[in-house]
């Protein structure tokens, strides 16, 4: 069993405590708002059907906040692969300066393809927290997915010291096969640093290498039986997320523009 030094410990039992409060975060009172503004902008090109909306607004206390989100049906530049997109991005500050803002976005493609991501932070007074992760499917190829988190936080101390942490993995599989990585790190009040690296590698067939090491001395490398297990299915598909939006099926598409003295003709945008 690898156990973290005290000051390690510390500092993630108190990130724990800190991540939870910023989480908590709502967005500033609308009680007497002297501005509020709601924007979007229909989309110019054709092919694409989208849908979204703006907000922003702040009070006389000086608090601020805005949220945007878009909805997209459309074809891919790169493949020419039907893609459901969806994509989010709210912020909100406090008169005294403490700050949250957060991103996400989920990207459902015909072929099979599925992209997740999430991107948050937030600052409460000196104390900074970040969080972002991400999500990648393919049935298209098999079963194969990755994931993957980064975290990280600092906080600052009565006397002007400051304590560190961070904690992020990797994982990626197919077809039975795939590794994991992860690395944690923390710089305590007086410079003390700490690291621990570790990762498995599963070779098929029940066989596992477990391995890793860290600043403190730890070193572990060793091949065992044991079974794999991911999860290469995400909660939702293309179907799902079409099914899910009559709204954005229903947006009318943006008329082609016609060029007639064009000397080739009109070819396909006559279509």
């Amino acid at each position: 069993t690898i156990t973290l030094p005290p000051v390690a410990l510390n500092m993630v039992r108190q990130s724990v405590l800190d991540t939870q409060r910023a989480k908590q975060a709502v967005l500033p009172p609308l009680q007497s708002v002297v501005e509020l503004t709601t924007a979007f902008k229909p989309p110019e090109r054709t092919g694409l059907k989208e849908m979204g909306a703006e907000k922003k607004g702040r009070n006389v206390d000086g608090a601020a906040w805005r949220e945007s989100w878009t909805e997209r049906l459309m074809y891919a530049s790169n493949d020419l692969d039907c893609v459901v997109e969806r994509n989010a991005h709210k912020w909100a500050a406090e008169a005294t300066g403490d700050e949250w803002e957060e991103q996400w976005g989920e990207h459902y493609h015909a072929s099979g393809k599925v992209a997740k991501y999430a991107d948050k932070w937030g600052k409460q007074g000196p104390n900074v927290w970040h969080e972002r992760w991400g999500e990648d499917y393919d049935s298209s190829i098999g079963d194969a997915c990755v994931k993957w988190t980064d975290k990280w936080a600092e906080r600052l101390l009565p006397g002007g010291a400051r304590e560190q942490w961070g904690d992020k993995w990797h994982e990626a599989f197919a077809n039975g096969r795939g590794e994991k990585n992860g690395e944690v790190w923390s710089v305590g009040a007086a410079g003390d640093r700490y690291q621990r690296w570790w990762g498995e590698q599963h070779l098929g067939a029940g066989q596992v290498r477990r391995h890793g090491h860290s600043t403190a001395g730890e070193y572990w490398d060793e091949t065992n039986h044991m079974d794999t297990y991911y999860n290469p299915v995400p909660h939702f598909g293309f179907k799902h997320a079409l099914n899910h939006s009559p709204q954005l099926r229903n947006v009318p598409l943006m008329p082609k523009a016609i060029n007639e003295k064009d000397p080739f003709g009109p070819g396909l945008d006559k279509l």
